[in-house]
């Protein structure tokens, strides 16, 4: 339990960090140097930057212009804490001390649920993702498909290294098909190489259930923001619902969230939504 809590907190000091890569990328500047409030631009004292803690203590809100803190930090930091967890329980927990190879896997995972959280956050916010961003998350799941793999020799380590380079370009093809015919209409680059990132983690039979699970997950999201935004109407001004805004045809949805989400799904419960598929056929 201590390492689990151990765990958890340096995926929400990670998250509090990834917090402030986002922002700060996203405005153009450097992520050196203290943080600061974004409302008043106070810096912040040790004590307000608590992961999770320091968000429960102040309510929420600047010590200093009392301005509200965005949920965003609190919950980016959950997540994160929440990844890191589940990838120090999927590669063995307690018993990956002291084993060299299975802490290098958690490490490796720990990095790829670092980057996740960081691209499908700039995503929501901005619609795009920098480039750079995406060689960081797929490097890292290369190495941590091929740590996770084990290969014992140095011919052992070729072939998977193949097989995991395969896997890659199998779960890339049907988004790369669908980015090409629409000259990038329906979807992003960025997507695509998303894709080629779920079959180096998970292998090209998950990776290929985790592609069609993300489909499944952002049509429900669609279908229940349609649902709402039709409430809506009949809502009076200054209700939760209200602030919903529409949705019309052309109203962008950022996919690489959903292509993420259903990598981790995938990941943590070995959830198979290519069998769901063939044995229902939904």
């Amino acid at each position: 339990m201590s390492l689990l809590l151990i765990a958890a907190f340096i995926g929400a000091a990670v998250g509090s960090f990834v917090n402030v890569w986002v922002l700060r990328t996203r405005e153009g500047e450097s992520i050196k140097g203290r943080s600061r409030c974004p409302g008043c631009g106070t810096t912040l004292q040790w004590f307000e930057l608590i992961p999770l803690l320091s968000f429960l203590f102040l309510r929420g809100r600047c010590r200093s212009c009392r301005g509200a803190i965005s949920l965003q930090y609190p919950v980016v930091e959950a997540l994160t804490a929440l990844l890191f967890v589940v990838v120090f329980l999927h590669e063995g927990g307690d018993a990956a001390l002291g084993d060299g190879g299975a802490m290098l896997q958690i490490v490796l995972g720990w990095l790829v649920a670092s980057i996740s959280v960081a691209l499908a956050l700039y995503d929501m916010r901005a619609l795009e993702v920098p480039s750079r961003w995406l060689w960081y998350f797929l490097v890292a799941s290369a190495l941590w498909g091929l740590a996770r793999a084990e290969p014992l020799t140095f011919s052992g380590f070729w072939e998977v290294a193949q097989g995991v380079v395969i896997s890659g370009f199998i779960t890339g093809i049907p988004l790369a098909f669908l980015w090409l015919i629409s000259r990038g209409g329906w979807l992003g680059e960025a997507d695509v190489w998303v894709a080629i990132a779920l079959g180096l983690v998970l292998g090209w039979e998950m990776g290929l259930s985790a592609l069609l699970l993300a489909f499944w997950l952002g049509a429900g999201f669609v279908a229940l923001w349609w649902a709402l935004s039709c409430v809506v109407r009949a809502v009076p001004r200054g209700w939760l619902l209200g602030k919903i805004p529409p949705l019309r045809r052309r109203t962008p949805v950022p996919f690489l969230p959903f292509l993420l989400a259903a990598l981790w799904i995938t990941y943590a419960f070995s959830w198979s939504a290519l069998l769901v598929y063939y044995r229902y056929g939904v």
